[in-house]
């Protein structure tokens, strides 16, 4: 499957969130992904990219496109269309790629790492919370007539 191949830069305008809300891809989104998974691959044939590059390009893309609701044969198509009309890649568009992929990288990652704190802060307070709750206590009862209540 060519879609499982083609990477794109494509979180540079699609963004990330700590907590991802599924959004249903329109037609422009479907051809923001496509174009940049379009040029990636061009550009990785063309050996204007490296193999480092086009497979962290493939994660990136993979990333963005699970923030989306969308149907996976229509991006396939649209992309297949797109990649048989377009010949090759300038090397400038190929440096521009380059750029993308670098920056979405370091978007995807800081988004990661905010995730990773988020959930380690949770973490901590759940455990504190079990703590608070589980520490030994004083218990005190007291007896009137014949009924024993305790705290």
């Amino acid at each position: 499957m060519r879609l499982l191949s083609v990477v794109g830069a494509a979180l540079l305008t699609v963004g990330c969130t700590s907590t991802p809300k599924y959004k249903t891809m329109d037609a422009d989104t479907y051809t923001f992904f496509s174009t940049h998974m379009l040029r990636t691959e061009k550009c990785f044939v063309q050996n204007m990219i490296s193999p480092t590059e086009y497979a962290q390009s493939k994660q990136n893309i993979g990333y963005s496109l699970n923030t989306w609701v969308y149907q996976p044969d229509r991006l396939e198509r649209e992309y297949t269309t797109m990649y048989n009309s377009t010949s090759s890649m300038t090397p400038s568009a190929c440096r521009e790629v380059q750029g993308q992929i670098a920056e979405a990288t370091l978007i995807i990652n800081k988004d990661v790492n905010r995730q990773q704190a988020n959930a380690n802060a949770q973490s901590t307070q759940w455990e504190q919370l079990s703590e608070i709750m589980n520490q030994d206590k004083t218990t005190w009862c007291h007896k009137v007539g014949s009924t024993v209540m305790c705290n």
